[in-house]
């Protein structure tokens, strides 16, 4: 079969979003299938907007022809991405500008809305769906695509539930994890008193900068000695203090490290579809301190992790967990023990079955 992933936009930095499209994709593509992804130069993902008018049509034009021919869009830089697999960079997610296929895969609402109105010949119509996308988009246009005529796929319950609600049906098949990458090594031991957190900018979905107010609370008001360590895709933020680590595009290698030398990992986000480095914290067994949101639905209070209902509560939790070695050690041990049946495997094996195999 043919198959052609539809993405909102180019993948200039890691994304655990496009990370989960590209296992999918290459696994497809070892399975003998033809794979394309397609990215366009011009989106509406996230608010954008474009000028209008010939003029500035023609600059757009101009700069698309130099993406194309000059610079080559790839995510081959982080991701292992197969050297047969076709990465396509096309003006406008338009039906004139796509290839035909056997399956067409929308991967996000704007996605959704284009990928509806193609023509047979672009193939099967599948809508992977990560997230309740209301923070990309209005929430009525992000609702209409959910209703829409696309085969949907979740990747989480919450989802599913929403889906629900919705009146519409949606296959549920959670993401797997790449355990070549991420696991516990025996060999790295813990560093006393460790926080570990990711950061994004966007603080109207992951909240990153209010969390690491809170944090800074236990060393500067509370007199914890703590070791917190922040890793991301963006630039330092020049608001925090020397004393906190910052890792920016850390390799595989590294990542895995600061995940097994923490004692705690910390997923603050007020938005979350199934959240990766959650998954991974628990591959290497670090406990984790989520906030109460459906999107972290899989970790469990007091069972698998720990669950905080408001972020001014982090310095007293941290605190708590912190000088609580056996809570810690029990959490993480089941945490671990949990997340090890999400393997790829066995999220490619439903995604076979559900688009079937032609």
């Amino acid at each position: 079969m043919k198959i052609n992933f539809i993405m909102p936009c180019k993948p200039k930095v890691p994304s655990g979003g496009f990370k989960v499209i590209y296992e999918y994709a290459k696994m497809l593509n070892l399975d003998g299938h033809q794979v394309v992804i397609t990215y366009p130069f011009l989106h509406s993902f996230h608010g954008v907007s474009f000028k209008k008018g010939k003029i500035n049509e023609l600059k757009y034009k101009l700069r698309f022809y130099k993406d194309k021919f000059f610079r080559k869009i790839t995510c081959r830089s982080w991701f292992d991405l197969p050297q047969d697999i076709k990465e396509v960079l096309v003006f406008k997610l338009d039906d004139k500008f796509i290839e035909n296929s056997d399956i067409v895969f929308a991967t996000a609402w704007s996605t959704a809305e284009e990928v509806t109105k193609y023509s047979e010949n672009k193939g099967e119509k599948f809508y992977l769906i990560q997230s309740f996308e209301d923070w990309g988009g209005s929430k009525e246009r992000v609702i209409q695509t959910w209703k829409g005529p696309l085969k949907k796929i979740v990747i989480s319950e919450y989802l599913k539930e929403i889906a629900i609600d919705l009146g519409e049906d949606a296959k549920l098949i959670e993401n797997g994890l790449n355990f070549k990458d991420f696991y516990y090594d025996k060999k790295l031991k813990k560093d006393e008193n460790s926080i570990l957190m990711l950061y994004h900018s966007n603080e109207e979905v992951k909240r990153s900068k209010e969390a690491i107010k809170e944090i800074i609370k236990l060393k500067e008001e509370k007199g914890m000695s703590i070791k917190f360590s922040l890793f991301g895709v963006e630039k330092r933020p020049n608001y925090l203090p020397e004393w906190i680590e910052y890792h920016q595009k850390p390799e595989i290698g590294k990542l895995r490290e600061l995940y097994n030398k923490a004692e705690i990992f910390i997923s603050p986000s007020k938005i979350e579809g199934w959240s990766l480095p959650v998954a991974e914290s628990l591959r290497c067994k670090t406990m984790v301190c989520v906030s109460d949101i459906p999107g972290h639905s899989h970790i469990k209070h007091l069972e698998t992790g720990y669950k905080v209902k408001e972020l001014k509560e982090l310095p007293e939790v941290l605190e708590e967990l912190l000088k609580n070695r056996e809570l810690r050690e029990r959490l993480s041990e089941n945490g671990h023990k949990y997340i090890t049946q999400f393997t790829w495997e066995r999220a490619y094996k439903k995604l076979k079955s559900y688009i079937g195999d032609r």
